[in-house]
């Protein structure tokens, strides 16, 4: 990395970290609906001046946000509101965390709409996951927009790990213990 890039990212690396606090981040998406007077943020989270100021002026340091006097109050407005953009990426890298299972955990997922195959698909993989002592999550999906989705238009479908293994069918217990013991070798 060059010195000219070094400063680059040393600069984005300031925005982020004026960002990283939990208050200066709600102060920043307070802002995002427009101008706030100091006293208005003074109120809501029942703090002294002094402690909003500050950070107020570690965000104006950053160049997240500008001031205007006006008599004796303050407002302040993000000077280039994108910059709350960001916070939809931070939203889904948070929500994927959320609804991936922790590594190592199996993910079965059943796509169907709870007709009788689809129950006894559930029913018997669940048996084979617990039955092999699996350390695994079930996800039973039954909304047809996620289901096509998967680009799945038969059901029931066996969904390990994000992978198709399965469609049409509900074989037995015994059956699924040999498809999940062999998916199960190939994960190690």
């Amino acid at each position: 990395m060059n010195e000219q890039e070094r400063t680059l990212y040393e600069a984005k690396a300031a925005v982020l970290k004026a960002l990283a606090h939990p208050t200066r981040l709600w102060m920043a998406e307070q802002l995002a609906g427009g101008e706030k007077c100091v006293c208005e943020f003074v109120t809501v989270m029942q703090v002294d001046f002094s402690t909003i100021s500050k950070h107020l002026a570690v965000l104006k340091q950053a160049g997240i946000v500008e001031d205007e006097k006006r008599g004796k109050q303050v407002f302040y407005r993000l000077k280039v509101p994108c910059v709350m953009k960001f916070m939809g990426c931070v939203e889904a890298v948070l929500k994927a965390q959320l609804d991936s299972p922790p590594k190592g955990v199996l993910l079965i997922q059943i796509l169907g709409t709870d007709c009788p195959k689809c129950r006894k698909l559930t029913e018997n993989a669940e048996a084979a996951a617990k039955a092999l002592q699996l350390d695994y999550e079930l996800e039973k999906i039954s909304d047809i927009k996620q289901i096509i989705s998967f680009g799945v238009m038969t059901t029931p479908a066996l969904v390990l790990d994000g992978k198709i293994v399965l469609l049409g069918a509900a074989p037995s217990m015994g059956e699924l213990k040999t498809v999940l013991a062999a998916h199960d070798s190939g994960r190690q």
